[in-house]
């Protein structure tokens, strides 16, 4: 009788990114499309907004629930993260990353250009400049290029490609 061959499959560490809603869902998966190189395996999802509270809620939740190795939320900085949601997170080792004021107007910081202190304007200064709707990975694409990205000195968006490129962070808030 034939000794029957044996497959090890590796187990590769997990990665969690929460984006706030759509909008940064999209933008995330444009990133794990350009900079992800299989050392996580990466899963993107929303939290359906509603405040920094239900978003941070939610990412502890996916953490417990389903045991992810590591969790950055992207989340916008309009409202006020509650010191209590903070710690919270941070205790478990989830990674928050704010957006000022919100996702628009920090893809606005990365592509050098002016942008307001609320909300309505940033999206209203970039959403003519995208492809598509902001709700879509490939709307990014054009602006946002392996290049753009790469080369941005923003902190915020170099922690996220560094993850996705394998660099293991401890837990910060930004």
């Amino acid at each position: 009788m034939a000794k029957k061959k044996i497959v090890r499959r590796s187990i590769s560490k997990t990665l969690l990114l929460v984006g706030e809603g759509h909008a940064e869902k999209a933008f995330l998966s444009h990133l794990k499309s350009l900079f992800s190189n299989g050392t996580f395996k990466v899963s993107i999802v929303t939290a359906g907004g509603k405040g920094p509270e239900h978003i941070i809620t939610h990412a502890i939740s996916c953490k417990k629930c389903d045991g992810y190795d590591f969790v950055i939320v992207l989340l916008d900085t309009d409202l006020q993260w509650p010191k209590k949601y903070i710690q919270d997170a941070l205790k478990v080792g989830i990674n928050l990353v704010g957006s000022e004021p919100c996702l628009e107007g920090l893809l606005l910081d990365i592509l050098g250009r002016k942008k307001v202190d609320f909300n309505k304007g940033c999206k209203e200064l970039l959403h003519p400049l995208l492809t598509g709707p902001c709700t879509q990975r490939d709307s990014y694409a054009e602006l946002f290029t392996f290049d753009v990205l790469n080369k941005s000195t923003i902190e915020k968006i170099q922690l996220i490609i560094e993850v996705l490129r394998g660099k293991e962070k401890e837990s910060f808030k930004i």
